[in-house]
C-alpha cells in the first residue's frame, strides 16, 4: 500500500530501527490489551467483537427494557434545529471578523473555517456573559448579532464571487499550502485508504452527535456544568452563586449551554442542545488534527490521525458527558496549529495576524478552564517568542538591513541582532496579550467585582477574598493539588494513564511513543513533541493528576500515531502499521457502543431515558413533593435534575445548615462542639427561608469526609434532636445500603458519628458495635473510641426530614 508523499526531509527508519519499533509495537499491544481496567475489561470488549464476527453468537441486547427506535429521532429534530441557530451565529461572528484577522495569510479552507470558529465561540461566550450580566437573556439577542454578520459575510462572499480577488486569493494560498506540503497525485491505494477513514469518520462523527442528545448522568455536569447556567437561567441573569464556587470559575462552553437554555426557552431541553453544540468542538478539533497532519505529513497522515482521534473512547465520552475538556481541547489544538503556521510563515505582517489569533485561542482555552494558563497561555508565549527568532525577518530584515548589517564591526551586529530579536518578541507577546484580553478578561472582571480575586478561588493567599475562608481553603488546595511529588512512582503514573486508563487509546502506547522518539532530531515536530511533555509535567506537578486533565494531548498523540506510518517506504511496515490501526479501531468501535464509555440514549425515548439518569431519591421528590415545597439539600450537589426549589452547597462551600443552625456565641468553638439554636429560633429560622423539607445524603457526606473533607457539625444526632424537640418530624428513608457492601474505611468513619445509631438497622439481633447511645449529646465523646459499624447493620443513606408546622 502507497502512502502520500511527505514533506522533505520525513524522517525514515533503517532496516534495523523499523525492527526495534515493530517489537515495541507487539510488545505495548500485548501488555495494553492484558490490562483489565474495571469499568470495560478488554478482553470482554474483544469477546463482543467475535461475537459480530462469529456466527450465531450475538449477543442479545437489553435495551429493550426502554422504548427505543427511529419514530423517537423526531425528539431530537427540535434539539437540532436549535443547535444549527446558534452554530449560524457562531460561524457568522467567526467568518465575519476572521475576514479582517485572516487577511492576506496563507491558510487552507480548513484552517480558516477552524480559525472561524475559535473566533465565533470565544465571540458567543462573552456576548452571553454581557447579556447575562446585564439581566437581558433573551433568545434574539444571543443568536441576532452573529446571524446578522453571517448575512453580512455572505453578502461579501457573493461580492467576490461575482469578479473580485476570490480566485486569484485562493488559488494563491491553496498553491503555496501545496508547494509547502509537496503532495502530488495520490496512488490508487492511497486513495482507499483515505475513502476508508472518510467513511469511519463520518460513522463514528454520527454516533457522536446522536449521543451527544443524551441526558446527563456525571456528577460534576449536574452539579456545575449545567446547574449554574440552570440557576441563572432560572434567574433571569448572571449572578454570584455563594454556595457553588465552581460557578466562579471561567465558563466558556458553559455559556454555550446557557445560550441554548435561553434560545429554547428550557433548562433541560437547552442542555441537551447545548450539549449537541458543545460535541461539536470534537468535530472541530478533528478538523484542526487533519489540518495538522496535512502540513506535517501530507494528506494521508491527516485522515489517519484525524480517525485516530475521532475513534479514540476519550472523543465520544467528553461528548457525552458535558466536560470543559471537549473546548479546552480544541483551543489548545488551535494554539498549536497557529503556532505551527507562525513558525513556517516568511511574512512579518502574516505573523503578526496569526499572532493575535494565537492569543485568542489561547485566551479562549483558559477561559474554559484555569488549567488553560499553564497548558495553553504560557505556551502560546513561547511560541510567540521562537517565531521571532526563526523568522527571516528577525535574522535578515531585508536586502538593505542585511547589507547595513554587514558592514558593521562583530558586535555591533550582535547588539544590532539582540535590539531586533527583543522588539519583535515584544511586539509578539503585545499581540498574544491583546489577543487573550477580550476572551478571558470578562471573566476576570466578573470575579473581581464578585469576590475581589479575579482568579476566584485560586490564589487566595495572594488576593485574599472575603468570599473565601481559611477553612475553605484548607479544604481546596489538598483537593486540588498532587497528593506525592515521588519521582519513582513516575513510570505508574504514567502507565495508568497510557494503559490502564478505561478510555485511552493502544495507538498511544503502542506508535505514538516510538514515532515521537523517532522525530525527535527534526525541529519542525518539537512544537509537537515540547506540547506532549509539558502537558504530562504540569499534569503530574501541578494537577489532582485526574485522568480527564490528559485529554488535551489526545490530538497530538492521534498525530505521531498516524505519522509512524511515514517512518519507513518498506512494504511489510506500511502493512503493519495499517494493521494495527485497523485493529484498534474495530477495539474503540466496539467499546464506543457500551455503557463503560457514558450513557448513550441512541434513539430511545428521551422522556424515559431522562428518568433514567435521575438519581432515585431525586425522582422520588420530584414525583410526591407537593408544589409548595422547598427543600434544604444536606450533602447533595448533584441537583440538575430536580425540579423543585431547593438550597444546597458544594463540598468547598460554607454549609448552610451549619450557618443558619449554629449558635452565633459558638463561632469560636471547634466545629463539633458548636451548640444549635434554640428550636423556636430555628423553628422561625426556616419558615422565614421557606424551607418545607431537609434532605440529609448521608452517602454523599461519608464520601466527602473521606476525601475532600465536610463539616463535622452535620451529624445525625443533632437531626434526632431537632425531631425531639419538634422543630422535625420523623423521617422518611429514601436509600438504604447493606454494611457488607461497606468498606472496613466506611464503616470505621461511621462508627465515629455522634449518634450513628440511629441511621443503624440490625439484623439477626447483632449489638451495634459502637458506643454511641440514644439520646446522647452531639458534643458527647467515648474515652474507648469510636468502632466500626457491624457488618450485619443497615445504614439509612439518604433521609428526608419534614418541617414540623408544614
Amino acid at each position: 500500500m502507497v502512502v502520500s508523499r511527505a514533506p522533505e526531509g520525513m524522517p525514515r527508519l533503517p532496516g534495523w530501527g523499523l525492527l526495534c519499533v515493530a517489537v515495541w509495537l507487539t510488545g505495548s499491544l500485548v501488555v495494553f490489551f492484558r490490562a483489565e481496567p474495571a469499568t470495560a475489561p478488554r478482553s470482554l470488549i474483544w469477546s463482543l467483537v467475535l461475537d459480530h464476527v462469529l456466527p450465531g453468537s450475538a449477543t442479545v441486547s437489553t435495551s429493550d427494557r426502554v422504548a427505543s427506535g427511529v419514530e423517537f429521532l423526531s425528539q431530537r429534530l427540535p434539539l437540532v434545529g436549535a443547535a444549527l441557530l446558534l452554530l449560524a451565529a457562531v460561524l457568522g461572528a467567526g467568518l465575519l471578523i476572521g475576514r479582517l484577522l485572516l487577511r492576506r495569510t496563507p491558510v487552507t479552507i480548513a484552517e480558516r473555517f477552524v480559525f472561524s470558529a475559535v473566533i465565533g465561540f470565544s465571540f458567543q461566550s462573552v456576548l452571553m456573559l454581557a447579556l447575562g450580566a446585564a439581566g437581558q437573556m433573551r433568545a434574539v439577542l444571543v443568536w441576532a448579532p452573529g446571524g446578522l454578520m453571517l448575512l453580512l459575510e455572505l453578502a461579501l462572499q457573493i461580492r467576490q464571487w461575482r469578479g473580485l480577488n476570490h480566485t486569484r486569493e485562493r488559488s494563491s494560498a491553496n498553491t503555496r499550502f501545496q508547494r509547502e506540503t509537496g503532495s502530488r497525485r495520490q496512488a490508487r491505494q492511497d486513495r482507499w485508504v483515505m475513502r476508508i477513514c472518510a467513511i469511519l469518520i463520518l460513522i463514528n462523527v454520527g454516533w457522536l452527535l446522536l449521543g451527544a442528545m443524551s441526558p446527563s448522568s456525571d456528577f460534576d455536569v449536574r452539579e456545575y456544568h449545567l446547574q449554574g447556567p440552570k440557576e441563572w437561567f432560572s434567574a433571569g441573569r448572571i449572578h454570584y452563586l455563594p454556595h457553588n464556587v465552581y460557578t466562579s470559575f471561567p465558563f466558556l462552553t458553559e455559556m454555550i449551554s446557557l445560550s441554548m437554555m435561553v434560545i429554547c426557552d428550557d433548562w433541560w431541553t437547552g442542555a441537551l442542545a447545548g450539549k449537541l453544540v458543545l460535541a461539536c468542538f470534537q468535530v472541530l478539533t478533528a478538523l484542526a488534527v487533519y489540518s495538522l497532519g496535512r502540513r506535517l505529513g501530507g494528506t494521508s497522515i491527516g485522515w489517519l490521525a484525524c480517525l485516530i482521534w475521532v475513534t479514540t473512547p476519550w472523543t465520544l465520552r467528553i461528548s457525552l458527558i458535558a466536560y470543559a475538556e471537549g473546548g479546552l481541547t480544541f483551543f489548545q489544538t488551535c494554539v498549536i496549529l497557529t503556532g505551527l503556521l507562525l513558525l513556517q510563515s516568511p511574512d512579518k505582517d502574516a505573523m503578526r495576524r496569526l499572532q493575535l489569533i494565537l492569543g485568542i485561542a489561547a485566551g479562549a482555552a483558559m477561559a474554559c478552564k484555569y488549567t488553560g494558563l499553564i497548558s495553553a497561555v504560557f505556551p502560546a508565549g513561547v511560541i510567540a517568542v521562537i517565531s521571532c527568532f526563526m523568522s527571516r525577518q528577525t535574522f535578515s530584515g531585508g536586502e538593505a538591513a542585511g547589507e547595513a548589517v554587514e558592514a558593521e564591526a562583530k558586535t555591533t551586529r550582535w547588539s544590532a541582532f539582540q535590539r531586533k530579536t527583543m522588539g519583535a518578541a515584544g511586539t509578539a507577546l503585545f499581540l498574544v496579550g491583546l489577543g487573550m484580553t477580550p476572551v478571558i478578561g470578562p471573566w476576570l472582571i466578573r470575579n473581581a467585582a464578585d469576590t475581589g480575586n479575579p482568579v476566584f478561588p485560586l490564589a487566595d493567599s495572594i488576593f485574599h477574598s472575603p468570599e473565601w475562608s481559611a477553612e475553605m481553603d484548607a479544604r481546596w488546595k489538598p483537593a486540588h493539588g498532587p497528593a506525592e511529588h515521588r519521582l519513582s512512582l513516575l513510570p505508574r503514573h504514567f502507565l495508568d494513564v497510557v494503559v490502564g486508563n478505561d478510555w485511552t487509546n493502544a495507538l498511544f502506547f503502542a506508535l505514538s511513543l516510538p514515532a515521537a522518539v523517532c522525530v525527535v532530531r527534526d525541529r519542525r515536530y518539537w512544537l509537537l513533541l515540547g506540547f506532549t511533555c509539558w502537558t504530562f509535567l504540569t499534569w503530574w506537578a501541578l494537577t489532582h493528576r485526574i485522568d480527564r486533565f490528559w485529554i488535551p494531548v489526545i490530538p497530538v498523540l492521534s498525530l505521531l500515531a498516524a505519522m509512524a506510518v511515514s517512518l519507513s517506504s518498506a512494504a511489510w511496515w506500511r502493512s503493519l502499521i495499517y494493521t494495527t490501526i485497523a485493529a484498534c479501531t474495530i477495539y474503540n468501535m466496539q467499546l464506543n457502543t457500551t455503557a463503560a464509555v457514558g450513557y448513550h440514549a441512541g434513539l430511545m425515548d428521551l422522556t424515559q431515558a431522562r428518568e433514567q439518569v435521575i438519581p432515585p431519591h431525586l425522582r422520588t421528590l420530584n414525583r410526591t413533593l407537593p408544589p409548595d415545597s422547598l427543600v434544604l439539600m444536606v450533602g447533595e450537589a448533584q441537583v440538575f435534575d430536580a425540579t423543585f426549589p431547593l438550597y444546597y452547597h458544594t463540598v468547598f462551600d460554607e454549609c448552610i445548615l451549619e450557618e443558619w443552625l449554629t449558635l452565633p456565641d459558638d463561632k469560636a468553638r471547634p466545629v463539633r462542639e458548636r451548640r444549635m439554636r434554640a428550636p423556636e429560633e430555628i423553628q422561625l429560622l426556616l419558615q422565614e427561608y421557606g424551607v418545607t423539607h431537609i434532605l440529609v445524603n448521608w452517602q454523599e457526606i461519608l464520601r466527602y469526609r473521606q476525601t475532600y473533607g465536610y463539616t463535622d457539625f452535620v451529624q445525625p444526632a443533632r437531626f434526632q434532636e431537632l425531631v425531639a424537640n419538634g422543630v422535625l418530624e420523623e423521617p422518611q428513608v429514601l436509600a438504604v445500603a447493606v454494611g457488607e457492601r461497606l468498606t472496613p474505611g466506611e464503616r470505621q468513619e461511621l462508627g465515629d458519628w455522634d449518634g450513628i445509631e440511629i441511621l443503624l438497622e440490625l439484623r439477626n439481633n447483632s449489638p451495634a458495635a459502637t458506643d454511641h447511645q440514644p439520646g446522647a449529646s452531639s458534643t458527647a465523646t467515648d474515652t474507648a473510641g469510636p468502632q466500626p459499624v457491624p457488618v450485619s447493620a443497615s445504614v439509612k443513606l439518604i433521609q428526608l426530614y419534614r418541617v414540623a408546622g408544614f
